[in-house]
């Protein structure tokens, strides 16, 4: 699997050895998720993993080392639309503003 950065490639190891040891169920990369206000597609944001917990609960996680004005938007927006996800951002060196 490709990655845009080394920093995700080690994360992708950390989440598999995650899986192995049975502290989650398991995860994908890339999720493409469609941001839609008033029926209308803005954007679409792709965090770079999702995982899902044994729980069931799913987790939304950026792999991130600078934010630009785009993803910061973009943010916003999922989480507008979405208030009740459980989104991560690694690595970011700013934090996120809401």
């Amino acid at each position: 699997m490709m990655y845009d950065s080394k920093s995700e490639a080690n994360f992708a190891r950390h989440l598999d050895a995650r899986v192995r040891a049975g502290e989650i169920k398991g995860w994908e990369g890339q999720v493409r998720v469609a941001l839609i206000v008033n029926g209308a597609k803005v954007c679409t944001m792709i965090p770079d993993f999702l995982v899902t917990h044994n729980n069931g609960k799913k987790e939304y996680i950026e792999v991130k080392g600078y934010q630009t004005p785009i993803y910061k938007l973009k943010f916003k927006l999922f989480h507008a639309l979405f208030p009740e996800a459980w989104y991560t951002l690694v690595g970011a060196k700013q934090a996120l503003a809401l």
